[in-house]
């Protein structure tokens, strides 16, 4: 596979009209050393407001000489944005940028001299910072990862089996292990955001694809960028959102990293037991702390808004459940039988 550029940064939008124009000054902003070629590829994933003409009239008033262009997805949701951008790209690999990440002016730079080092590394992540109006309230410190914030591993290096995956804020895959796990039929689970429908997990299923294929997961501290978080999100019912969602990605995530940390197959089947009583009495105990002022009130409304989520998963959600679990070891065999043949 022949390619163009080095890297190809694409950015993802859902009406970021408000967001794009900083994000896009930031990456303008990169200061290359040695002989790297990239482009700019912003997507339009059925925006409703001026996103795409903002990104245009930012881009050339910038008057850089990167290539950058505006393509558009009608298909909604994050994962079909990032396919629909990867499949544009004629970059050796993918920088997924957020509309809201503000990456270092080193970023490009620092990818590529670690990429060159390791043939091997098939997804690539940093650490994000936030960058908010106000203070973060005090729960964002222990919440901070679902923002995309903060360290993803003690150290950096290798943490293909201490992790598996990095999220998806400042991620660099190696475009043509996307473009393989298309070609083989290789089908996603985990779709991501849809609109503002707040579900995770498409960054960790392409990060266990990646290791199934055979690459490296890699870590590193000197890939810096901002990520910026409106007062909107730094609330504690977006990140309600965002701990129910997590609900319906658990079975997937579980079998993918049984597999590949401990190569168990199993099916583990929803109870009674575990998923009602279980969490019952969780919310019980949680109440009972709160009540005494022996926890906070973040800490009781966002675990109490996930043992019920678990609940209501049980009831309505139980049959539904082994289907994702076959989806998931479909895709497990089908890279098993390429790496075979």
């Amino acid at each position: 596979m022949s390619f163009k550029y080095n890297f190809s940064i694409v950015i993802c939008c859902y009406n970021s009209e408000e967001r794009i124009s900083k994000t896009l000054h930031h990456i303008a902003r990169q200061k290359i050393k040695d002989d790297i070629n990239w482009e700019v590829i912003v997507v339009n994933n059925n925006s409703t407001d001026l996103t795409t003409e903002k990104a245009f009239k930012t881009w050339e008033k910038i008057n850089s000489f990167i290539d950058f262009k505006i393509i558009d997805e009608i298909n909604p949701g994050l994962s079909f944005a990032r396919k629909k951008g990867t499949l544009e790209s004629r970059g050796e690999y993918i920088l997924f940028c957020d509309d809201d990440n503000w990456l270092d002016e080193n970023y490009i730079q620092t990818a590529f001299e670690i990429t060159q080092k390791d043939s091997k590394i098939g997804m690539l992540g940093g650490i994000g910072t936030a960058f908010t109006i106000g203070d973060t309230p005090e729960w964002f410190e222990k919440a901070k990862i679902a923002y995309a914030v903060g360290a993803q591993n003690e150290t950096e290096g290798d943490i293909t089996y201490k992790k598996g995956y990095v999220y998806g804020a400042g991620a660099i895959v190696k475009k043509e292990l996307l473009i393989l796990l298309d070609e083989i039929g290789f089908a996603h689970v985990l779709t991501d955001r849809i609109g503002k429908k707040i579900v995770s997990g498409g960054d960790n299923e392409i990060g266990y694809a990646i290791v199934l294929l055979g690459y490296k997961i890699y870590y590193s501290q000197k890939l810096k960028f901002q990520h910026y978080i409106p007062d909107n999100r730094l609330n504690l019912k977006y990140l309600k959102k965002f701990k129910i969602g997590q609900t319906y990605t658990y079975t997937a995530i579980k079998t993918y990293e049984d597999y590949i940390f401990k190569k168990d197959t199993l099916y583990k089947p929803l109870t009674f037991k575990n998923c009602v009583l279980t969490n019952l009495k969780e919310i019980v105990l949680i109440n009972i702390q709160y009540f005494k002022g022996e926890t906070s009130y973040s800490n009781y409304y966002l675990n109490q808004a996930k043992w019920i989520s678990n609940i209501k998963y049980y009831f309505f959600n139980k049959y539904q459940d082994y289907n994702i679990y076959v989806k998931v070891q479909n895709n497990i065999k089908l890279i098993e039988n390429y790496i075979k043949s």
